[in-house]
């Protein structure tokens, strides 16, 4: 019985035959040059990684066993996960993907999709949360952003790490986020070479971010390792 494969990097054009491996739970794979993935058959997958290929057709709607999706640089432009109630990671950035419907997803922790064509994200239902990295730089757009222009994170009270970079958000309110430690909100526009901050709500017990602060007026700069993005990365705050 196969509950595996792993196929990325296998040159495979075609996942017809798919639907015969029943009992499968973990599925790879990415970097194949496939253009459609219908796991309809595969009720019982848990892990899906189907990342950096040609794919515009994804069909995990039978898929509610699966707690992992990552399906980064494709070419989907649609993504349903509104059946998909055990998800707690998804990864989808550089996608030109419009729109996403989380409202279902009670189990959701972590959600990356920067590089996408989202203009809104509603995360109100999604009270598990602890990483959000939805900056949107979008390589699909001649290097214009897709701008978001407001995000009520009022009701993610376990929200840890928030990146929203490259967006028109002209208030970012974080009171609410007491579990905050990680935050970057500002962007860097490649036609005007300029570094943009957004002004945020005050912050509540800053020094809950794990991080040093470098002050500079009324805005500071956050340089640490990310426990969750595993980078270093520059945080701006302006509160």
């Amino acid at each position: 019985m196969v509950i595996r494969l792993w196929l990325s990097d296998s040159h495979i054009r075609d996942m017809t035959g798919i639907e015969a491996f029943k009992n499968l739970e973990i599925l790879h794979c990415s970097r194949n040059s496939i253009t459609e993935l219908d796991c309809s058959n595969n009720i019982y997958l848990e892990d899906i990684w189907c990342a950096s290929s040609t794919l515009s057709s994804l069909d995990i709607s039978k898929c509610q066993a699966c707690t992992t999706l990552v399906c980064c640089g494709t070419k989907l432009t649609s993504l349903d996960v509104s059946n998909n109630t055990a998800l707690e990671f998804i990864a989808f950035n550089n996608n030109p993907i419009l729109e996403l419907d989380i409202s279902n997803l009670k189990s959701l922790k972590y959600l990356i999709c920067y590089g996408n064509q989202l203009t809104s994200l509603d995360v109100t239902n999604n009270t598990a949360p602890i990483s959000l990295e939805i900056s949107n730089y979008c390589c699909f757009c001649d290097g214009n952003p897709y701008d978001f222009t407001q995000l009520d994170l009022s009701n993610n009270p376990k929200l840890e790490v928030l990146v929203c970079c490259y967006h028109q958000i002209s208030s970012l309110d974080v009171k609410a986020n007491t579990a905050l430690h990680s935050l970057s909100c500002g962007g860097y526009n490649p036609k005007s070479q300029c570094l943009f901050h957004h002004r945020l709500q005050p912050i509540k017990n800053p020094d809950r971010f794990r991080s040093r602060f470098f002050e500079g007026g009324d805005s500071a700069e956050v340089r640490t390792q990310d426990p969750i993005l595993k980078r270093d990365v520059l945080y701006q705050l302006s509160y």
